[in-house]
């Protein structure tokens, strides 16, 4: 059986009222990161702009490959103080 990974998020949601965690996720086509709601597949581009809706995209819209992004691939980005809590 193959282990979940540690998924880091960094609140919640404002599109679906905080329903969902903002989880960071990582861009694999184009090596960048994001938050992505695991709630209503929501996606924000820049942590620092989480408003709805002007910093939102459509995570199902996407032209690219995403997964759950690690530890390392957070601080490789500068993306250490939004990992706010954990969970497997």
């Amino acid at each position: 059986m193959t282990e979940q990974p540690i998924a880091y998020w960094y609140t919640t949601c404002p599109r679906c009222d905080d329903q969902g965690g903002l989880v960071i996720s990582k861009n694999i086509t184009f090596n960048c990161l994001y938050l992505h709601c695991e709630e209503c597949e929501a996606g924000y581009r820049d942590p620092q702009n989480i408003v709805f809706p002007e910093g939102m995209f459509c995570t199902l819209d996407a032209e690219f490959e995403g997964t759950v992004a690690t530890l390392e691939d957070i601080q490789l980005h500068g993306w250490s103080e939004y990992a706010l809590f954990e969970r497997n």
